[in-house]
């Protein structure tokens, strides 16, 4: 079976730079509807792949309805097994951890997953890199700077979505994509 999935953690206090608001309400929707737009844009070109969102919190009525209609499958996960330290801002990453062993734990050794960052939009099939994993593993790196050509239409998209700038410091972090066959996955 075909699996796409991106994970989400519900941090007690926002301590990064990068996200716009301080609240943990706003941060969270804020991820919850680039989440829905991550996997509904992967249901709509891939109806034949299961979609997992993976969070350690109970979501709204509004948030389970708008997943259940796209047939994305939310996953209640507990966080806290792969914790570097509470001094460390990024620490609500490690939630990818607890995430994956969910993942591999759930699936089938011939079944293929897609990891995204909840970031991340599907505009085509991923029919290929669901056949090019069948013997490797696919680590997705666009290399984030200011001089890549994707890094600046990512830019220039957000400055037409947001003309009154009002979020000016726009900055990627981090990975996007992995892709795996699961039994790579356990561990």
């Amino acid at each position: 079976m075909k699996y796409a999935a991106t994970m989400l953690a519900r941090p007690r206090s926002v301590k990064v730079s990068q996200m716009p608001f301080k609240q943990v309400d706003k941060a969270m929707d804020t991820y919850l509807k680039n989440a829905y737009v991550c996997l509904a844009s992967v249901k709509l070109y891939n109806q034949d792949t299961e979609c997992l969102l993976i969070t350690d919190f109970e979501l709204s009525e509004h948030w389970n309805t708008a997943f259940k209609k796209y047939n994305i499958k939310v996953c209640q996960v507990p966080f806290g097994n792969y914790i570097l330290s509470d001094d460390f801002n990024w620490n609500i990453t490690q939630y990818k951890f607890d995430a994956m062993k969910y993942i591999a734990d759930t699936i089938n050794d011939d079944d293929r997953i897609i990891i995204m960052d909840t970031d991340v939009v599907c505009v085509h099939s991923l029919s290929s890199l669901y056949e090019e994993m069948a013997d490797a593993i696919c680590l997705f790196d666009i290399q984030h700077s200011l001089e890549n050509n994707d890094r600046k239409c990512i830019i220039e998209n957000r400055r037409k979505m947001y003309p009154e700038n009002q979020f000016p410091n726009c900055t990627h972090w981090g990975g996007s994509l992995l892709v795996l066959p699961a039994e790579i996955l356990r561990f």
